[in-house]
């Protein structure tokens, strides 16, 4: 009576050990509980970012800092978002609290060329296979039917140069089509004419209405809005005001989930601590980070894309549980944990219909 005893609780120890009865999650493949995920949306049915179907009802959604008019609606794939919620241990399903978008830039096109590159608002921004481009109707076009003179609204990650590798581009008009605003990062501050530099556009704040906690410094990450195109490499501004990194996950607490997509924008400690910064956030290899596929940590150069799940520590760094290489066709699908119903991860119990493309 006592051996089958000790056979039976034996046996349900190693069920629980090796099933999903694991509280972190892991032998479903994600981490359970509150956190953010910040990256592409790749299709809808809800929302679908890094792999994840977020549950959307009841979720507050803004664009630019202002409410959403039509709520998931106004959201298209390809737009780099902030996710924050509730994460199944699953690793395949979350309930969305907030869900926030915020361009790179909005501006006119100064130049285009056949290497798939633009000028925008002295920025240079970068499309590929993976970039999802539309029209003002909101229907696809090709990089080929963006003029210069075109307004057009930007999305994407910072390389460590400064170029945007665009996600998604949306053609907003003609020239003086739409606002003109662009976020980034203060250079070459000027405090008698006035003037800063973002990439290599000339900012003239003199007239400009500042909303800044002190004053404006080098380094400092803003918003710049103008009411007219530059004009001699110079934006007027009319107003400027300190921001949030886009792609931040600045704010969560220890032990929070995050999901991160982006850049390899610093390896400067790689080698010597095992750390590297993803859109500028540092992260850390440790002995039990997996690298999924065929990834591997000689991956992790400067410019290369890539997904990274963990939690972050007291000192806002994530420490990784899972590092992956993103590579695909421009829908998400053959990115590795990205595509919702490309059969070859862990989302393939999700039905096709839920990730037709479509916001409505």
């Amino acid at each position: 009576m006592i051996d089958n005893i000790l056979f039976i609780g034996i046996t349900m120890f190693a069920l629980v050990a090796c099933g999903t009865g694991d509280p972190g999650g892991i032998a479903g493949g994600g981490i359970g509980g509150t956190g953010i995920s910040v990256g592409k949306i790749t299709a809808f049915g809800s929302v679908f970012v890094n792999g994840v179907k977020f549950e959307t009802a009841g979720a507050t959604i803004t664009i630019d800092g202002q409410t959403a008019m039509n709520g998931q609606d106004d959201l298209e794939i390809g737009m780099i978002v902030a996710v924050e919620g509730t994460f199944n241990v699953d690793g395949v399903r979350g309930t969305a609290k907030s869900i926030k978008f915020k361009d790179n830039l909005e501006g006119p096109v100064t130049s285009t060329n056949t290497t798939n590159t633009l000028m925008v608002l002295g920025q240079t921004v970068v499309a590929d296979a993976t970039t999802d481009i539309y029209g003002a109707n909101s229907a696809k076009i090709t990089f080929a039917a963006i003029l210069t003179g075109d307004t057009v609204e930007v999305s994407g990650f910072v390389d460590s140069t400064g170029v945007i590798h665009a996600t998604y581009i949306k053609v907003k008009g003609s020239a003086g089509a739409g606002e003109i605003e662009l976020k980034g990062t203060i250079s070459e501050l000027d405090v008698t004419p006035g003037t800063f530099k973002i990439g290599t556009l000339v900012v003239d704040y003199s007239g400009a209405q500042i909303e800044v906690t002190d004053s404006l410094q080098n380094g400092l990450f803003v918003e710049v809005k103008s009411n007219a195109e530059p004009i001699g490499g110079m934006l007027i501004a009319s107003k400027v005001e300190a921001e949030d990194e886009i792609f931040s996950i600045a704010g969560e607490g220890e032990g929070e989930k995050a999901e991160l997509e982006g850049v390899v924008t610093s390896v400067t400690n790689l080698v010597s601590e095992n750390k590297f910064e993803v859109n500028g956030q540092p992260v850390q290899i440790t002995s039990a980070t997996h690298f999924e596929g065929n990834t591997s940590q000689a991956e992790i150069i400067l410019g290369a894309r890539l997904e990274v799940e963990g939690t972050v520590d007291a000192n806002g760094v994530l420490i990784a549980k899972e590092i992956s290489i993103e590579s695909g066709d421009g829908n998400g699908e053959g990115d590795s944990d990205d595509s919702p119903d490309d059969g070859s991860d862990n989302n393939d119990d999700l039905p096709d219909d839920e990730s037709d493309g479509s916001g409505s």
